[in-house]
């Protein structure tokens, strides 16, 4: 927040969001200038530093005045006012959060056991209401996952059934030189797996990939969630063995014989 010394403060002063000083004052200095506000002038005295966008919208297009201008223009009873807080650390959050409210109890003299006539806006509460908008959401993502995961998995059942179709004679060359069914049953499943695995990087980095760039544009910040990707991949692995154990399974049970005259 920047102000001027040189200027003589009063009631009618008031400091400018980035973007109302953008559009008013392009290339101008607008400290010392005056603007109209429902009739009221006002001096602007500072401007007020931007503010990162929350998921897109701007966060700077609005002025601040003093509480006692506001109540002096609308008066005391208009309107709600609403106070901003910031706790020292991480520690004091708490501690902050009941220091505010004992102090507008207090202010607006709530009787002992009354509960509060004004809302407490938090961290907290504000992840709630987010949670709560993207509920049905989350819901619609998870069940359309599951969709994808069983048509990925019968897709790669079948890719499995064709390989061990092609590869009859190999397996039937393996068993005549000695390998037993579980030797072949492991063999395939981990082919499955892998098959999986390789599928879940590639949709790993495209979904990391592709949800950093749509952030850039929101201005939040690179993240890798490390524990949905172990999560991703264990599904992966997952999708590989229930899916994968038919083809194995098929392939390990063979006749050595017949697979040999396979052409």
């Amino acid at each position: 927040m920047l102000f001027r010394s040189d200027i003589k403060y009063s009631k009618d002063i008031c400091l400018l969001g980035q973007d109302v000083q953008d559009k008013l004052f392009t290339g101008i200095d607008p400290i010392g200038q005056t603007i109209k506000v429902d009739n009221h002038n006002l001096k602007i005295v500072g401007n007020i530093e931007k503010a990162p966008s929350f998921f897109g919208r701007s966060m700077d297009n609005y002025i601040a005045i003093p509480i006692t201008s506001y109540q002096s223009f609308y008066g005391k009873n208009k309107g709600s006012v609403e106070i901003t807080v910031m706790a020292n650390s991480k520690e004091d959050y708490d501690a902050t959060i009941q220091a505010a409210i004992g102090y507008l109890r207090t202010i607006r003299k709530v009787e002992p056991g009354k509960d509060n006539d004004f809302d407490i806006f938090s961290n907290d509460s504000l992840i709630g209401q987010i949670n709560d908008i993207t509920g049905g959401v989350k819901i619609g993502a998870m069940a359309i996952s599951l969709i994808a995961l069983l048509a990925a998995g019968v897709g790669i059942m079948n890719i499995m059934l064709v390989s061990v179709t092609e590869r009859t004679k190999e397996i039937g060359i393996r068993k005549a030189v000695g390998a037993r069914k579980s030797n072949i049953l492991i063999q395939f499943l981990i082919e499955a797996i892998i098959l999986c695995l390789i599928g879940g990087f590639i949709g790993i980095v495209l979904g990391v990939g592709l949800g950093n760039i749509v952030g850039s544009f929101l201005n939040a910040k690179t993240a890798i969630p490390y524990d949905w990707v172990a999560i991703g991949l264990s599904l992966c692995v997952l999708v590989g063995v229930i899916f994968g154990t038919y083809p194995a399974y098929k392939a390990s049970n063979l006749d050595p014989i017949e697979a040999l005259r396979y052409e």
